[in-house]
């Protein structure tokens, strides 16, 4: 287990003094990007040194595709490939196999049995539990079955639980046992802050309904608003709860009830799902990404994120239509060895695009994208930072992320895409109409630029600099590092890109003003 050593960020050195100072278990919340199967196996290792190189590591996962991926993570990090054993999909490894990565379908009826049997032959155990919210459920925390058992010593046990959002219900009293409390969280703030995941800029687009949209919208909402007092009234415990989203609840008020048992409870379910639908497929939304992705610069990678898969599957061939061969889809509803080709030929490149449901909201390592397109946003937290983590993913070359979340106004809708924006985030608002983007925070720069060359310029050297601030708008070009704003320059190729960075230069100075004096 120790062939290479593994560099930490400080955060992870600060988690992992955490970790073992309450005894080497516990959950740690982790933004997406930051490094948390890093953490883990840098923390494995340190603990197989200090128990003689006796431990044993048992890694449980929700899917194949991220059981794979811990078995590249774990070669790369050092750990002999012999050494590890994969359970799933009929697999069955050596049961005294130092690592072994389950994925928890299978662990469900293996995992607890392996712990048993290693900790009577004195052995200590390693459980790292990777997007440990999906183990509460009765049938998944049945991975924790081990405590139970007359031959568990808990003084071989050794836990990490990983995600990256805090999940707020009661967990089982055996997972509790086992992973034990919270004992570390970073923030994407945190990341920023450290430089750990790259700045971002964020566009928060209004579109509106159509006519009749609104008006099936608003009769729903009437409908919705009566059904609430019979909700409430019936079903208080549940309704009152602040840290669910509506959807849940009703899956929990569903779980109480027997099929049938409440037609109210499905007529409310069906109200408030033609709500959403009404929203997240708003006509304005493809013709919105449509008009977008002539503002994104055509030479970055773009992901685009779709709650739908039908809606997905009608991006791809609107964006395919223009860029043909170069757009890849990625949901749950096509083959495993598609989805596979789909992110193989992202990452290399041949495809500039990529269109995603919720198939890639956990776990999976996503190739790195520049660009990210937020067709709605998701009710759930856990998702909305999992899709923000792909995008804001450090890697070579990459200054600053581009990130645009189209939102329905006057609806439920959030008209922003985060509750709390990190510092150094460039946030700005637009609004897409009759096929054209209106942003006032662009506009109030450029028009100060405008302003201050009153009498300096020619009308055809302002015509010039109106040009280059329409090719802006919609882009982050202004909020790039002063450097690379300055090598852009000096590397153009024509009189046109040279005249558009110096603009973009200019309006940065503008808004960098402007953040100091707010």
């Amino acid at each position: 287990m120790d062939k290479a050593g593994i560099t930490d960020y400080r955060w992870q050195a600060d988690c992992k003094r955490a970790w073992h100072e309450n005894n080497c278990r516990g959950i740690v919340i982790a933004a997406t990007g930051t490094g948390k199967t890093h953490l883990a196996l840098s923390a494995a290792k340190e603990l197989h040194n200090e128990t003689g190189g006796n431990l044993l590591l048992r890694i449980v996962v929700p899917q194949t595709a991220i059981a794979l991926q811990w078995k590249d993570s774990l070669r790369k990090a050092g750990f002999d490939a012999a050494d590890i054993g994969l359970c799933f999909s009929g697999l069955r490894p050596h049961p005294a196999a130092k690592v072994i990565v389950y994925v928890v379908n299978s662990a469900r009826d293996a995992l607890a049995g392996n712990v048993v049997s290693m900790m009577q032959e004195g052995r200590p155990v390693l459980i790292i539990a990777d997007e440990y919210h999906h183990y509460a459920s009765r049938a998944n925390s049945r991975i924790f079955d081990f405590t139970e058992s007359p031959h568990y010593r808990r003084d071989l046990l050794f836990s990490m639980g990983l995600s990256a959002t805090e999940v707020t219900s009661e967990p089982p009293s055996k997972m509790q046992e086992v992973l034990g409390n919270i004992i570390y969280k970073y923030s994407v703030p945190d990341a920023v802050g450290d430089m750990v995941i790259s700045r971002f800029g964020i566009y928060n687009i209004s579109i509106s309904l159509s006519g009749g949209e609104m008006d099936e919208y608003a009769e729903l909402c009437d409908k919705i608003t009566l059904a609430m007092q019979y909700m409430y009234k019936n079903y208080e415990s549940i309704m009152k709860r602040p840290d669910i989203p509506i959807t849940e609840k009703i899956r929990l008020i569903e779980r109480m009830n027997l099929p049938g048992q409440d037609s109210r409870v499905e007529g409310f379910k069906m109200m408030i799902l033609r709500r959403r639908a009404i929203i997240k497929n708003a006509d304005q939304r493809l013709r919105c990404i449509d008009c977008l992705m002539n503002r994104v610069d055509a030479g970055k990678k773009i992901m685009v994120f779709s709650e739908f898969i039908d809606q997905a599957d009608e991006i791809f061939l609107l964006l395919n239509d223009r860029y043909p061969g170069c757009v890849g889809l990625y949901h749950s509803c096509l083959p495993e060895e598609v989805r596979k080709a789909t992110l193989y030929n992202f990452r290399i490149g041949n495809y500039r695009v990529l269109i995603a449901c919720k198939a890639l909201d956990e776990g999976l390592d996503v190739p790195n994208a520049e660009v990210g397109i937020f067709l709605s946003n998701t009710e759930s937290e856990r998702q909305r930072i999992q899709r923000l983590g792909r995008v804001i993913r450090k890697h070579e070359g990459k200054s600053l992320a581009e990130l645009y979340y189209i939102h329905a106004e006057a609806t439920i809708e959030s008209p922003e895409f985060l509750v709390d924006y990190p510092d150094m985030t460039t946030v700005m608002h637009a609004r897409f109409e009759g096929g054209t983007f209106n942003c006032p925070d662009y506009d109030s720069l450029c028009e100060e630029v405008l302003e201050s060359l009153k009498g300096k310029a020619s009308s055809s050297q302002f015509a010039a600099l109106e040009k280059a601030m329409e090719r802006g708008l919609m882009r982050f070009d202004f909020a790039l590092d002063r450097k690379i704003i300055v090598r852009n320059i000096c590397n153009s190729t024509s009189a046109g890109m040279r005249n558009y960075w110096i603009v973009m230069q200019q309006i940065g100075k503008v808004f960098e003003r402007k953040l100091k004096d707010s």
